[in-house]
């Protein structure tokens, strides 16, 4: 599978998973912003620094740069968040670093079982 099409396949699942996952939550505790609780006002620019590593990280091509960028980005959304949300800077990091680690093992065991495939 070419790099792109895989790169499409996780933003969108990313895309389905998140709007699927808000939805579930309004319609099992009601509307948060109704209860003074925003999530939307720190979430959006907390994606950002995640959105922008994920690309980065796909188009790059050595491993050790790969875990580079994902510990700069967790470093700077840690920066941005630990103040004021240490909760969220926790949950936010080491979802970023669990995802990226798991998508880089899990590209290098597609590449191996695809190099296998064609080789047999």
């Amino acid at each position: 599978m070419k790099r792109s099409t895989l790169l499409f396949i996780a933003l969108g699942c990313h895309l389905l998973v998140n709007d699927l996952g808000l939805f579930l939550y309004k319609q099992l505790r009601g509307a948060t912003d109704s209860r003074g609780y925003a999530p939307g006002a720190i979430t959006r620019p907390a994606l950002l620094p995640i959105v922008v590593a994920n690309l980065c990280m796909a188009f790059a091509s050595r491993r050790a740069l790969k875990i580079g960028v994902a510990a700069l980005a967790c470093g700077s959304l840690a920066w941005l968040l630990l103040p004021y949300h240490p909760l969220r800077a926790a949950f936010y990091c080491g979802v970023l670093l669990a995802l990226s680690l798991g998508a880089m093992m899990t590209a290098t065991w597609l590449g191996r079982w695809q190099d296998r495939r064609r080789t047999a």
